[in-house]
């Protein structure tokens, strides 16, 4: 579990106005889920980032192309699931990795469980994709007004400019609920210069009455014309540079305005299993997409 994680599920412990006045970004959030978002759950914040990949197109991955992480993910899968599978592990040495031995037609159903637990994280992350985005929305209009606090308390700043909120680099303040006012585009989440973003109450109670369009909650991009093209487009990328990742995910979101990142991810993922390269592309740690 990380950081993020953490703090989504440690709602107690979230900052208050005990005014009454204003509202903390992360409880706008829950509020705005709950009433504009059909199956809207309460866990989509803390929702892992992950996804297992275990899919080539709509069928499981072979057993023969799956690297050892995978290997060891539909182990750990098999011994949770009720009745458990056993898997044998015959560890591995500094020059070889360990070596799996699967019951019969153990591997694919841990690949569908796998593969299930993905989807249940792809809708999952669509709804609060959905939830930001009219929360952006909201306050690059005007409908939704902000303040912001120090972490440590004291008084609400004037109202931020709607024009703070107008971008499509969001998701960084949805992280910790933070925003750097001297800098309000850069890449951090959190520290120095930081504070709390804070809804107020009036304009929040009134905003969340309408409904979410069953357009957006469709989300109508999925296999148009937009993702066509960006999948052809990354699948290139892929292929240019197969041993090093040279895109971060929020490249490809900038490449791709017109779908949301739900989308993105899915077929970002889809390529890089058809192409055997989810060790590079997938795996932490490699190219610059960690920097």
């Amino acid at each position: 579990m990380d950081d993020r994680q953490l703090f989504w599920i440690s709602r107690q412990t979230w900052p208050k106005d005990h005014c009454g006045q204003n509202v903390f970004l992360g409880e706008a959030v829950h509020e705005i889920g709950a009433a504009m978002v059909p199956g809207w759950t309460g866990g989509e914040p803390a929702i892992p980032e992950s996804l297992y990949g275990l899919s080539i197109g709509d069928k499981p991955l072979p057993e023969l192309m799956a690297k050892p992480y995978q290997r060891e993910d539909v182990r750990k899968l098999l011994a949770s699931r009720t009745p458990p599978i056993d898997v044998i592990r015959i560890d591995g040495t500094a020059y070889a990795p360990p070596r799996f031995v699967f019951p019969a037609g153990a591997w694919g159903i841990g690949c569908d469980m796998a593969r299930a637990i993905d989807a249940e994280r792809l809708a999952a992350k669509s709804r609060l994709s959905v939830v930001q985005h009219k929360i952006r929305d909201g306050l690059a209009t005007g409908s939704l007004k902000s303040a912001l606090r120090h972490p440590m308390g004291g008084e609400f700043s004037e109202p931020i400019s709607p024009a703070a909120w107008n971008t499509e680099h969001i998701h960084k303040r949805f992280r910790f609920c933070q925003m750097n006012p001297r800098d309000p585009f850069g890449s951090g989440v959190a520290g120095d210069g930081f504070r709390l973003i804070f809804i107020t109450r009036d304009s929040l109670d009134a905003f969340k009455s309408g409904p979410v369009s069953d357009e957006e909650n469709q989300a109508p991009t999925m296999g148009g014309p937009k993702s066509k093209a960006f999948e052809a487009v990354f699948r290139d990328i892929v292929k240019a540079s197969p041993n090093l990742r040279t895109h971060s995910k929020e490249d490809l979101y900038a490449m791709a305005p017109g779908l949301t990142h739900n989308e993105v991810d899915r077929i970002r993922h889809r390529v890089i299993n058809e192409l055997g390269l989810a060790a590079t592309w997938a795996a932490p740690g490699r190219g610059r997409a960690n920097r």
